[in-house]
């Protein structure tokens, strides 16, 4: 392509509105710290009220308000009055799908930290994390005392995924269901909230089950599901007719994601199933995504494609029966025990 096929004024905004993506993310999460969609949703809304509330200058504010017009979270009214855009009813508080919290993560220092080991862990065996705080992202979460924070907001981006993922598969066959990995517990609450036969098993590090266990989620339903603190790595000693791995498997490379599921072979019953739930990507795309970034970034883990997941399916004794997309971004991927574990499928 000959450079005068560039049209310049278009393609270096687009690019510049990527370089400055991480000042754009460090408003949202500022924004959302400072609670301004929940005044502004609360008719709380004009300059002078939200500049006494929140002891900020009005110009400063002002201006805080029309980048956020400019970025189609707010909108602003005759007389400096602001209101909520569909984009800005997503960061309020304890709203339907809220991603306040996921802002709010995103923009710990830690978090911003860990973007400057980026290019540095490229050339070594580490994610950029580890690169810059030594021990991975879980391990660090639950030694700092921060996984409450992780696993609220990525429960509110479950919300997007567990409706799709209950319409697109039928679970009212089982008599129990182990969600290895569950964070704060929302698809299995909801699971067995639709088949109120199902007994169901939560299974994660213990901060994560100390704050399943309080959750509302599983209110009316404690009866029928146990919490188990544990580490996926060592064993899994739980045996249910089915196992949810719900987008934990694209946190690990490929060896632990393989320790993960040979600890599973180890106590699933030969009739048991296990539904592991990701992204999968197209076998011929080539193009990467933003959620493979994160994973490279933060976690040393990788999104796959069908094939991936069944190359280490088989490495740990598993094949695949069946494949279910949904309407979210995630698909289903069923797999059953081989019947011996030195098959190979």
């Amino acid at each position: 392509m000959n450079d005068c096929d560039y049209d310049y004024d278009y393609d270096e905004w687009e690019l510049r509105k990527m370089i400055l993506g991480g000042s754009i993310s460090q408003y949202i999460t500022v924004v959302s710290e400072l609670s301004i969609p929940d005044y502004i949703d609360k008719d709380i809304n004009n300059i002078n009220d939200l500049s006494n509330i929140l002891n900020i200058n009005q110009e400063k504010l002002l201006r805080l308000l029309r980048i956020g017009v400019s970025l189609k979270i707010f909108h602003e009214m005759r007389n400096s009055i602001f209101v909520l855009t569909n984009l800005g009813k997503l960061l309020r508080k304890n709203s339907v799908g809220s991603l306040r919290e996921y802002s709010i993560l995103k923009g710990q220092d830690w978090a911003r930290k860990t973007l400057t080991g980026f290019n540095e862990s490229l050339k070594l065996n580490k994610s950029a994390f580890e690169t810059m705080h030594e021990e991975n992202l879980f391990n660090y979460l639950e030694n700092n005392d921060t996984s409450d924070l992780y696993h609220s907001s990525l429960k509110n981006i479950s919300f997007y995924h567990d409706e799709s993922i209950i319409s697109s598969y039928d679970f009212s066959g089982f008599k129990s269901i182990a969600d290895i990995g569950a964070g704060a517990g929302s698809l299995l609450a909801k699971i067995l909230k639709e088949n109120p036969k199902i007994q169901g098993v939560h299974f994660d590090q213990s901060s994560a089950s100390k704050m399943a266990k309080k959750s509302s989620e599983f209110l009316g339903i404690n009866n029928r599901v146990s919490f188990k603190s544990g580490d996926f790595f060592d064993e899994i000693p739980i045996v249910v007719d089915t196992y949810i791995l719900k987008t934990i498997l694209h946190d690990w490379n490929d060896e632990k994601a393989v320790k993960i599921l040979s600890n599973l072979r180890k106590f699933i019953p030969e009739n048991g199933k296990l539904l592991i739930i990701e992204i999968i990507m197209d076998e011929d795309e080539i193009n990467g995504s933003i959620m493979d970034l994160e994973m490279l970034m933060f976690y040393g883990g990788k999104e796959r494609t069908k094939g991936d997941y069944s190359r280490l399916l088989s490495a740990a004794g598993f094949s695949i029966t069946n494949f279910y997309p949904t309407k979210s971004d995630v698909s289903i991927i069923e797999a059953i025990p081989f019947q011996d574990k030195n098959e190979e499928g």
